[in-house]
């Protein structure tokens, strides 16, 4: 159920749905923003702070230069003046866009609403090709048990989370690689801007 009203997804071409048959709760869009609209986001990015969003600067692997923009954060940057308003007002249509896709696409009856809502970009710090992961593979909402394959609903999970979402912006990247993880699916979608 979009939340955002038909104007927006007018505005906007609609986003290209996959849904893989072996796993029907997970899906890929292609297309949900335009050129332009993830150029733009690309710019808002350059405000990014080091570390943003957690306790250490490197919060999953000191290979990678990790940056982050929150949404209040650049709507703070807009009334002081360092971004334009329309820039933090396409971050938040953008997650709005994402939101409603998963909503309409999950066929969902009641409102979907955001946890957290961040603007990152990851960067590998060295030229030397790596094989290990930059980010742990992870559920949002539960924590891997490795013994049984089971994901267990406990804190520190964030437990609450019923739906995760990842935007990509740019495609000119080598390596790191999105991939869902899963014991007896192999499902590694390819990422398109």
């Amino acid at each position: 159920m979009p939340q955002t009203g038909e104007l927006e997804w007018q505005e906007w071409s609609k986003p290209e749905i996959v849904r893989f048959t072996t796993d029907p709760d997970r899906m890929l869009a292609d297309n949900v923003l335009s050129q332009d609209q993830c150029d733009k986001l690309l710019e808002l990015a350059k405000h990014c702070k080091e570390g943003d969003g957690y306790q250490r600067k490197a919060p999953h692997t000191y290979n990678e230069l990790f940056e982050g923009l929150n949404i209040l954060d650049a709507a703070k940057k807009s009334q002081e003046g360092e971004v334009v308003p329309e820039l933090s007002q396409l971050y938040v249509n953008a997650s709005r866009r994402s939101r409603d896709a998963i909503a309409k696409e999950f066929n969902l009856q009641t409102p979907l609403y955001f946890s957290y809502t961040h603007l990152v970009c990851r960067t590998a710090k060295d030229v030397v090709e790596r094989r290990d992961l930059s980010h742990p593979v992870h559920s949002d909402n539960c924590i891997l048990n490795e013994a049984t394959g089971e994901c267990d609903k406990v804190p520190p999970a964030y437990t609450w989370r019923d739906y995760s979402a990842i935007l990509y912006l740019n495609d000119e990247f080598e390596g790191g690689d999105f991939f869902y993880a899963h014991s007896t699916k192999d499902l590694s979608p390819e990422v398109k801007a």
